[in-house]
């Protein structure tokens, strides 16, 4: 047992060094990512151009509609339009087409429709426009298997189509060749918008489309729909194939954020070597909150906040493309039909405009299509991530080996052993749950370590400093652990959240329970027995309604803390204006948990402890683990650039530094005022 000790002694040192060693080859991984989130600064606005044919379906003048919007698109700062592959449905909105039933014909030239017959009619609006469209409807309908022909009334040109007119609606054709050209003449960049839904997947047919696209300048392509195309199912799967066909045409791919995640995004990413970049999409629903109707105060407040979110989704997210939409509104109070257009365009001009704003930032949104992340690697990735991963576990070790240091070199060992056999099974797992483990052990071993240091008895240092000196000691401690998260999901499909960081909630909770474990019962030095009997008796205690009180606050308010951890908490408004306050002031927000709980709860029970030696004091204290576990999880939101993490987590240290030291101002305050007026009474 002798040698076992000591050998379990020397492999606690050596767990520190494997823990420097793993922070040192995380730093070049983490280099390696913010080259790669500085490789392209432009950023480009699109506007669906299909939104733009609905809302001209309620004006008056449709075309003339359409022509003043893209005007109007060119003068606010948007220069891409997103062009969808055609149907029949979509040119009838461009007034290419007019479609008619076997009924609506039968009207036209007076006889009766054919009880056995269900076809589609269309007409050309003029000979030019048949010229480009007939071949291209005729193509793709026979490829459908269904047959087409002519046919004409009144001497306008026209077809008809062997299917019933709600079939004939729902495929899919190739882009509209007039809009192509007439967007390119206009000076718009386009933007693909691809689907799945041409089935059977045929190489040649998705070829055409995006020769169609490619002809027209498209450089970035959005997928519509659940799956990508050539999504299926074992050998109906052609991802593959499609991804040949963009690189071919040198179209890249746009991976929008908060909306349902295409299926096969992620396959079809890989194969194009990461060739993506991420966009943000102003939904039609986000459109419908900036409607005319609404008061001019209000109306102005949610342009300013459509325009913060514009800038936010740039500065804080790595967005490279904004993806507006719109539709008409119908108030049936006021019996209008308006669009959100004019407001729209109104959050992205002028000073405090999106546009201006964003280029103020340092990006550029007129020097061409926004272009896709240039991965840079690090040197020697498969030399340096073995040394983050054998320091990883070296810190779990360390926070097993703070409750039960005999642990130490077995816990290390199996750790080494789980490790490789899970790599073997899934590298990217490892890489995740290890970068979970190490956010927890961070932080929670940092606060482990500042409670031993304040149960040591103290010199005569005021206790002023002393809590400086631990709040910073205690805060690099915690800062490992974010350098390992950054050098362990440091692969460009985090940063373009096609992967995610794994457990946010666990990370939030668990630092807590493990502190609060600690404290309780082995941060005094005792023996293994006493610790039993400790909890034991803690066990035993009679339950009072104090307890019960106790227990419900308690669990409400961590009840709450989880829900506002993440990404699904609900935000008040009076948060929202404060949240918007910060941002325009500081230009980076701070964390609320850190700069408003976390750290001035630590700094608060540090003083309260040093000076007065009061117990509350240490699990005030041990609430600043709040603080402490935010800032690892602020490195944890893999699509924000590392640079803007550290600003937040910078100015997070210095707000909840002056809130702490202003608490214990009045702490102070507080209790020579109780000595005075008080205490005398209460004796």
């Amino acid at each position: 047992m002798k040698g076992y000790a000591k050998w379990n002694r020397l492999a606690l040192k050596g767990l520190w060094i494997m823990v420097v060693l793993g922070l040192l080859a995380s730093l070049p991984l983490a280099y390696a990512r913010i080259q790669t989130e500085r490789s392209t600064d432009r950023v480009e606005f699109v506007m669906d151009y299909r939104d733009l044919l609905e809302i001209s379906a309620v004006k008056d003048d449709p075309q003339a509609f359409v022509s003043t919007q893209l005007e109007e698109l060119k003068k606010a700062g948007i220069r891409s339009v997103a062009v969808y592959e055609a149907t029949l449905s979509e040119l009838q909105l461009a007034r290419r087409i007019y479609l008619f039933t076997e009924k609506d014909v039968s009207l036209l030239v007076g006889n009766l429709a054919s009880p056995r017959e269900n076809n589609t009619y269309l007409l050309f609006a003029d000979e030019a426009t048949r010229a480009k469209l007939q071949p291209e409807i005729t193509y793709w309908f026979s490829q459908y298997k269904l047959t087409t022909s002519e046919w004409n009334y009144q001497g306008r040109p026209g077809m008809v189509i062997n299917a019933s007119p709600d079939e004939a609606v729902l495929k899919p054709l190739g882009p509209d060749p007039i809009a192509l050209q007439d967007l390119k003449e206009k000076g718009f960049r386009i933007v693909p918008r691809i689907s799945n839904r041409h089935q059977p997947y045929v190489q040649d047919d998705m070829d055409k489309i995006l020769s169609s696209y490619a002809a027209a300048g498209a450089k970035t392509m959005i997928v519509e729909g659940d799956y990508v195309p050539g999504y299926g199912e074992d050998d109906a799967n052609h991802i593959d194939d499609f991804a040949d066909l963009m690189d071919k045409h040198g179209i890249g791919l746009a991976a929008v954020e908060l909306i349902k995640t295409p299926g096969g995004i992620g396959t079809l990413a890989s194969k194009l070597h990461y060739n993506v970049l991420r966009a943000h999409s102003f939904t039609e629903a986000d459109a419908d909150k900036l409607s005319p109707t609404l008061s001019t105060e209000e109306l102005d407040n949610r342009i300013k906040t459509a325009s913060d979110r514009f800038v936010l989704a740039v500065k804080d997210r790595n967005i490279r493309m904004i993806f507006l939409n719109a539709r008409a509104f119908r108030n049936v109070d006021k019996a209008t039909l308006t669009d959100p257009l004019a407001p729209l365009y109104r959050s992205l001009q002028g000073k405090e405009g999106a546009i201006e704003r964003i280029e103020a930032a340092g990006y550029k949104t007129d020097k061409g299509p926004a272009l896709q992340f240039v991965l840079t690697e690090s040197p020697v990735p498969s030399l340096l991530k073995p040394f983050v991963v054998a320091g990883a576990i070296a810190f779990v070790t360390l926070l097993v080996a703070a409750f039960f240091p005999s642990l130490a070199l077995p816990v290390y060992a199996l750790g080494l052993v789980g490790g490789g056999g899970l790599y073997v099974l899934s590298s990217i797992m490892l890489y995740k749950l290890l970068a979970l483990a190490v956010g927890v052990s961070s932080a929670s071993l940092a606060m482990i370590l500042a409670i031993k240091r304040l149960r040591k008895p103290r010199a005569s240092e005021a206790a002023s400093g002393a809590v400086v000196n631990l709040f910073l000691r205690t805060t690099v401690l915690s800062l490992l652990g974010a350098v390992y998260v950054v050098g362990l999901l440091n692969h460009i499909s985090f940063s373009l959240l096609l992967n995610q960081f794994t457990g946010v909630k666990a990370l939030g909770a668990l630092p807590i329970a493990i502190v609060a474990i600690y404290l309780l019962l082995f941060s005094e030095g005792q023996g293994k027995g006493e610790q039993v009997r400790k909890l034991k008796r803690l066990l035993a205690s009679p339950i009072t309604v104090l307890w019960v009180v106790a227990a419900v606050f308690l669990g409400g308010a961590m009840l709450y803390y989880m829900s506002r951890t993440g990404n699904e908490g609900q935000v008040s408004g009076t948060e929202m204006v404060f949240r918007s306050f910060l941002e325009n002031t500081l230009g980076v927000r701070p964390r609320n948990k850190e700069f408003l709980i976390g750290h001035p709860l630590f700094i608060l029970g540090a003083y309260v402890w040093l000076r007065y030696r009061k117990p509350f004091g240490l699990w005030l204290f041990a609430l600043g683990v709040i603080g402490q576990v935010d800032m690892v999880g602020t490195f944890t939101h893999l699509h924000t650039p590392v640079f803007i993490s550290a600003i937040r987590v910078g100015y997070g240290l210095l707000l909840g530094a002056v809130i702490g030291f202003a608490l214990v101002g009045l702490w102070n305050l507080a209790a020579r005022g109780w000595r005075k007026w008080a205490e005398p009474f209460v004796r």
